[in-house]
């Protein structure tokens, strides 16, 4: 949940911002984010487990797309520069990987039923 207003807070940021600008580049990188979460942990666990992992056909039928579809418009519209999203989507990605572990033990320490 934590992660989802995030997101609300970047989207509305960059919306009101003009090309090239860091809300854009990390909007684009959470956008790789989602991309990527399609195959790992989606598709992957499903072919790895030889059956259905909640959330794979949303990953594949929306985030699959809208997201490579949202990329593509961002540097054909030059919202971002491809270059610079060579560097800016990977260290966004990373920066929310490494935050994972965070946002997981705050989760359990705010709903520790929820856990169980």
């Amino acid at each position: 949940m934590l992660l989802s207003a995030v997101f609300v807070v970047i989207t509305t940021w960059a919306s009101l911002s003009s090309p090239g600008s860091v809300a854009l580049y990390i909007m684009a990188g959470y956008v790789l984010a989602m991309v990527l979460n399609v195959f790992a942990p989606h598709v992957s666990a499903s072919v790895f487990m030889r059956r259905y992992m909640p959330g794979t056909a949303t990953a594949v039928l929306l985030n699959l797309p809208l997201g490579v579809w949202y990329l593509h418009r961002a540097v054909a519209e030059q919202s971002i520069e491809l270059s610079a999203f060579y560097w800016a989507g990977p260290l966004v990605v990373l920066t929310i990987v490494a935050l994972l572990p965070g946002l997981f033990a705050l989760g359990r320490r705010l709903h520790p039923a929820a856990v169980a």
